[in-house]
């Protein structure tokens, strides 16, 4: 009997409790999704380069776009609409003084290189920017859009060619809900 209670306990507060993740005010959530312990920031070896890819939940799109911890509700739920049909991500690429990098090339070369796998399809990026600032610091940080939705993804990967590969798993995500 006391199983049954569990079991039935389980079966109506499990979907609840798995939908619920940490709570993160918008202040928070740059250095929450950049933790490495959290399954969205990955490295990849290639070219005697070490590449990093994260992925950028819609959340973050969002806290990027309004930039304060205070948010309205109908202008969350509107930029929500408006981020949720496509998935993100960020390219961080260390610079070579040896090998200068033009913007346009780079954006280039990534549209006709760079492909999202799922396992049953390779979805082409459909945006490539290399943000204004990321030709001054350390790396070159390329923002990049595929058109697919995120729920429709379990097991992904970014491949470009055969040098880089960042493999991504769900369930191994720890993807924060935001506080606002």
């Amino acid at each position: 009997m006391q199983v049954m209670r569990k079991m039935w306990l389980l079966l109506m507060c499990g979907p609840w409790i798995v939908g619920c993740g940490p709570q993160v005010r918008p202040s928070e959530y740059h250095d929450w999704v950049h933790d490495p312990s959290h399954g969205m920031l990955k490295s990849s070896v290639g070219l005697e380069q070490d590449w990093e890819c994260v992925y950028l939940p819609t959340d973050y799109m969002i806290v990027n776009e309004l930039r304060s911890d205070e948010i309205v509700s109908s202008a969350y739920a509107s930029l929500k609409t408006w981020y949720a049909s496509s998935v993100y991500f960020k390219l961080l690429i260390p610079r070579d003084e040896s090998r200068p990098l033009n913007a346009l090339d780079l954006e280039s070369d990534l549209m006709e290189h760079l492909v999202l796998e799922d396992g049953h399809q390779e979805i082409p990026l459909s945006a490539c920017h290399v943000e204004s600032d990321g030709f001054m610091g350390p790396e070159y940080r390329v923002m990049l859009t595929f058109p697919i939705d995120f729920e429709s993804l379990n097991h992904f990967q970014l491949k470009y060619v055969d040098l880089f590969h960042f493999e991504y798993d769900r369930s191994e995500m720890l993807i924060p809900n935001l506080k606002y």
